[in-house]
């Protein structure tokens, strides 16, 4: 019984550290210098669109559109290559954006809010070798949004 309710401890754990990391996958020609990408962004609890254009071999630029339930968020990222080898790459990234959120608890009341908010974060993007124009993307950051 004990090794049970440490096994679903752990997997709770897992998913909430999940949760909270984003990832991506793109499809478009591994990222370079003049190449497009759109792919699916999820950084938990809103998932949605998502596209990169490299300005140069080093700077890129991507939009977000996240859809999930009352919760959206619209935003730009500046990204910054740090290392890049054969079929991954280092980066950081600085978010900015708009989050807005709709709530409706029947007779307690409904309304909307909408903010802006701010966010840093560092990750790889890794290119299989199999499907060199698929990339898949896994970041950690911070964030900052105030939605009361």
């Amino acid at each position: 019984m004990k090794k049970v309710k440490i096994m679903m401890l752990a997997i709770l754990a897992l998913g909430i550290v999940l949760g909270m990391v984003s990832s991506a996958a793109h499809a478009g020609i591994p990222q370079e210098k003049g190449k497009f990408a759109i792919g699916i962004a999820a950084a938990f609890p809103v998932a949605g669109l998502s596209a990169k254009y490299w300005f140069s071999d080093k700077v890129g630029g991507q939009a977000v559109a996240g859809l999930s339930g009352g919760l959206s968020m619209y935003g730009g990222r500046v990204l910054f290559k740090f290392k890049e080898e054969e079929n991954y790459y280092l980066y950081g990234a600085v978010l900015v954006g708009n989050w807005s959120y709709k709530w409706d608890y029947g007779w307690l009341g409904s309304g909307s809010e909408s903010v802006f908010g701010y966010g840093l974060a560092g990750g790889f993007e890794y290119f299989p070798k199999s499907i060199p124009s698929l990339g898949l993307a896994l970041e950690i950051g911070y964030g900052a949004v105030n939605l009361e």
